[in-house]
C-alpha cells in the first residue's frame, strides 16, 4: 500500500473515533442532566425557593452552628427517609427545641441548599 494512502486511512480512522467519542461525551452528557434534573430539589433550578415539609424528631440541636440533625420521613420528590441536618434559616428557629421533640418542618432550596424555614411542635 502505498504511504499516501496509509495516512488517508489512519485520519479516516482518527475522524471516525473523534466522533464517536464526541457522539458517547453528549449522550453521557444528556443523561446526567436528566439524572440532576431528577435528583434536584423542587425549585433548585428556578431558584423559586418552593420547598417541602414533613414530620421528623429532633436528634441533636447545634446552636453554635446553627444546625438542628432530624430523623424524618419521606420528602417527597427530594429524598428517602433518614436522619439529616438541616440548616437553620433563622436561629429564633432554635430556641425551646430539645433533643427528642417531634416536629413539623418546612425546607427550602436556598443558593442550592435545602434551609430549615419553619420548624413547630407536631402534635401528632
Amino acid at each position: 500500500m502505498r504511504p499516501y494512502k496509509v495516512v488517508i486511512l489512519v485520519n479516516v480512522a482518527l475522524a471516525v473515533g473523534f466522533l464517536a467519542g464526541y457522539l458517547w461525551q453528549q449522550s453521557e452528557l444528556e443523561r446526567f442532566r436528566r439524572e440532576g434534573a431528577l435528583a434536584s430539589p423542587p425549585g433548585a433550578a428556578a431558584g423559586t425557593g418552593r420547598g417541602a415539609t414533613a414530620r421528623g424528631i429532633v436528634r441533636d440541636v447545634r446552636r453554635a452552628t446553627r444546625d438542628v440533625l432530624i430523623t424524618h420521613e419521606p420528602l417527597t420528590g427530594i429524598m428517602g427517609a433518614m436522619t439529616m441536618a438541616f440548616p437553620a434559616a433563622d436561629p429564633a428557629l432554635l430556641e425551646g427545641l430539645a433533643v427528642g421533640d417531634r416536629v413539623r418542618f418546612t425546607l427550602e432550596t436556598r443558593q442550592g441548599r435545602l434551609v430549615l424555614t419553619e420548624l413547630r411542635p407536631d402534635g401528632s
